[in-house]
Parts: structure tokens; sequence; C-alpha cells
């Protein structure tokens, strides 16, 4: 196969043996149109895209900072009545806004979805559904341990069809924005659709098996959610927020105002509100103070005081509560109002 092939045959060994499949190499609108057309009858199809890995420096892309590079390759592969067909399109001569129109019905299988729904919006193009390989496999293993969930497509196409997908690191990062594919670059775009959609049946017939389709049916709703939040952010009312995180401080403050004047256990500041000399997050001071200043609550539960094996956790203040103790019930009262201001305070603006 070249580059200059419109239609060409691929091989490629798995463990069934060597398979061949028709490759159509789309390098004009109206090719790219037709295809399309019967990509969208296909009884399945699977979609992955191939960017620019380096920026003109010749530097790898950071996908973290900087996100995909500019598209190059769209390849799709369609599964009808056992037919494997796969098609490349080189996105410098097809024009995205041209065939974003014909993409809309399609419902491809994709491994890291989150990645090509990221490049193909950024061009107008959106597609109806993406089936997530790699979530219905991340959910097979949940839980599993010593397992990765996030497995890559080449170890899965390895481990479950003996599929071996060459270029991974070289091919793979050698996309340019403009210079002519290479037969090379032309198959592995073509494998990687054609990996994706040969994986569907084994991992679906195995979600199917474990009784997990309704988890993985949730986990794929959800994805494009929480791949929009990630693009875009979400909506935050920051000053709301810190007003709200305002409130709760004043609380804090009164409420150990109120166990210094229980304890006899604070000073006055400069702004008139007192200050504990003990720590309500110290299980020894908790203990002292409860055993000093709720001696009946402490041993109507305990019949004794309180020792150093004995718990101060949530629970243990509950049951004193309910016999009594004052100072429990605003020592939990803190810790709703301390966990709240270290979990979500300041910083969770950023």
């Amino acid at each position: 196969m070249t580059h200059q092939d419109t239609n060409s045959t691929m091989e490629f060994q798995t463990n069934d043996g060597t398979k061949q499949t028709a490759l159509t190499f789309i390098k004009t609108n109206d090719e790219a149109i037709a295809a399309l057309k019967d990509i969208s009858a296909a009884e399945f199809c699977s979609l992955d895209t191939e960017t620019v890995a380096r920026d003109e420096l010749g530097n790898l892309r950071d996908l973290d900072v900087d996100g995909p590079g500019d598209l190059r390759v769209i390849s799709i592969a369609t599964l009808t009545d056992g037919v494997l067909n796969a098609y490349v399109l080189d996105m410098s001569m097809v024009e995205a806004s041209v065939i974003a129109p014909h993409m809309t019905t399609l419902k491809p299988f994709a491994w890291n979805a989150n990645f090509d729904e990221t490049v193909l919006l950024r061009y107008g193009m959106e597609v109806a559904l993406w089936e997530d390989l790699m979530l219905y496999q991340a959910c097979l293993k949940q839980g599993a341990v010593g397992i990765n969930w996030y497995t890559g497509l080449a170890q899965s196409a390895k481990d479950r069809l003996g599929l071996e997908i060459e270029g991974k690191g070289d091919i793979q990062l050698s996309y340019t924005k403009e210079d002519e594919l290479s037969s090379d670059q032309i198959f592995y775009a073509a494998i990687d659709a054609i990996a994706t959609l040969l994986l569907a049946a084994p991992i679906t017939a195995e979600v199917e098996e474990a009784g997990i389709a309704k988890a993985v049916e949730l986990e794929i709703g959800a994805r494009s959610f929480i791949s929009s939040m990630q693009r875009e952010g979400v909506p935050f009312d920051s000053e709301g927020w810190l007003n709200f995180l305002r409130e709760k401080k004043e609380k804090l403050m009164d409420v150990e105002s109120r166990l210094a004047e229980i304890t006899d256990g604070g000073q006055s500041n400069l702004f008139g509100d007192i200050e504990l000399s003990w720590k309500p997050t110290s299980s020894v001071d908790v203990r002292k103070m409860l055993n000093e200043h709720n001696t009946t609550a402490v041993k109507s539960v305990h019949g004794r005081l309180l020792e150093k094996a004995d718990s101060t956790d949530n629970d243990s203040l509950k049951e004193l509560a309910n016999a009594g103790s004052n100072l429990a019930e605003l020592l939990m009262e803190h810790r709703n109002y301390a966990k709240l201001l270290s979990t979500y305070g300041d910083s969770f603006v950023q």
C-alpha cells in the first residue's frame, strides 16, 4: 500500500490467524461524504483520531497542559454481517465543516473517547454517542487488586486478540500538520480503529456475563458530562461561596466561644471573642474536658471517667450528648464546621 492508493487491502495477525480488510484512504470532501453514508449504514463502527504530537520546535506536547494537537487523521472501522472495512480520512485535505453534518448520527466505539471527543469538538464535529470501551473494561476490573483500570488500547488488543499494534511511540508521534501521509501512518491509523472495533465483541460479552451492563450504561452516560466539565469548567458563584464560608467561620468561632465558656478554658482577644486554651481536635484534651465538665454524662455512659483507650469519635460523642453532655454536642458541631472549612475553604475556589 502507498499513500497514493485510494482503495487497498491491509493484512494483520490475530489469534485467529491472518486477517484481510479493505482500506479506503480518503483525500477529498466528496469521498468523505460518500464514505460517511456507508459508515452510517453499518451495523457497528469505531472511531479514532491521530493528532500532531509535536510543536513547531519539535517538542512533544504535554497533553495535560496543552491538550491534543491539530487533528490530522480520522480513522473509522465498520462491521456489517461479519465484513470489516476501514477508512482513513486525511484531514489536511478533507474539510471538517463539510463532513460534520454527516457524523451526527454515528455511535462509534472508541478507546478513551474523551480524547477523540475533545479533538473533534474543536473542529465542530460531534457524534450521537461514544461507546467508550476503556470505560467498559474499567468497570470489569473495578475493585480488582493490583489492576490498572485504564488499560491502553495496544495492551488490550494484544491480551484479548493477539493483535500487535506496532508504532506506539514512533509512528503515533510522527504525524505533522501538512506533510504527506506515509503508508505506515495510514496503516497505523487504520489498525487503531480496527483493534477498537474487534475488541467490542469480547468486552461487551464479558460485561453481559458479569451482569454489569446497567453500571456500564451509567458510566457511558456520565462520561460526556464529565468530559464537558473538564473542557469547559462549571458555573461557580465564587463570591457567594466565600460569603457562605465567612458565615461558617463565624459559626465556628461562636462554637469555640461557647466551648471556652463551658470549660473556663479561654480568654478574650482584641475583638471581644473568647479564644480556647485547649484544642477540640486533640483527643487528649477532649477526654480531659469531658471528664472535668460533663462528669455525670461520662459516668452514665461508661460507668467511670474516660481513659486513654476510650474513643472520642462522633459516635462516642453522640452517645454522650444523648446522655446530657452539652460539651459533646458542641464538639460535634465544631467538627462539622471545621471539616467543611478545611475541605471546602478558600483554596476550593482555586
